[in-house]
């Protein structure tokens, strides 16, 4: 049965930008989100044959897996004849983490058919460009203002923050209101075989519904829709 997701209760600029910034990092990795799901219901390390076979399309699994080792997200056992991988508790702790980021592109995002991996990996990559979450929460703080006030927030040149706010405006956002309901976790068996090399992001709706809620009134603001 759906459910409606319950609203955040963290103020945005009370969060470790830097800490955001290196979580959305790791998870926007492309591949990452379903090697995370694909190792999730595992009790025990898997080859990495297994989990190749799961990922057709990717090319060199080695050298994923290597990098969510580097990242502490597996564990690694075995010698080069055999190796398995599992998660270790920091790429458990991650789910809570790949709910939010589901939630959030479900709601606001319109990019089409997509599993929740996909959903993931395409949200963090969005969220992810640098000093991006500084930006986010001086509009927070500071509310409808000018982008002056939000670079000297922030501590970031104006130009620079023009850009980042840019990003943000021309998102795929999803026209209209968002879904009442939604499914009401981030779901594993909800993953189809990967079979596309990228997220797919749809046409969506014409320039003028994806700035609907930047229209009017003063240039920028948090958009708690």
């Amino acid at each position: 049965m759906a459910s409606t997701f319950p609203p955040a209760t963290t103020q945005l600029c009370s969060v470790n930008a830097q800490r955001v910034e290196e979580t959305l990092r790791v998870a926007a990795r492309r591949w990452t989100a379903p090697v995370v799901e694909i190792l999730t219901p595992q009790r025990v390390p898997m080859r990495v044959c297994d989990i190749a076979a799961r990922l057709p399309h990717v090319t060199n699994v080695y050298r994923l897996l290597n990098q969510m080792h580097s990242d502490g997200l597996v564990t690694r056992t075995g010698d080069h004849t055999a190796v398995a991988y599992q998660l270790t508790d920091r790429g458990c702790a991650l789910a809570p983490v790949r709910q939010a980021l589901f939630e959030w592109s479900w709601l606001h995002l319109s990019i089409g058919a997509a599993t929740t991996a996909e959903r993931v990996e395409d949200a963090a990559r969005r969220l992810y460009p640098r000093r991006s979450t500084a930006v986010v929460q001086a509009l927070d703080e500071l509310g409808p203002t000018s982008i002056l006030r939000i670079a000297q927030k922030a501590g970031l040149q104006t130009g620079y923050t023009a850009r980042r706010l840019e990003r943000f405006r021309r998102m795929d956002w999803r026209p209209g209101p968002e879904p009442s309901t939604v499914p009401p976790t981030y779901s594993p068996t909800r993953v189809a075989p990967w079979g596309r090399s990228t997220p797919r992001l749809s046409a969506g709706a014409n320039s003028a519904d994806r700035t609907r809620s930047w229209s009017d009134g003063p240039p920028y603001w948090v958009n708690y829709r």
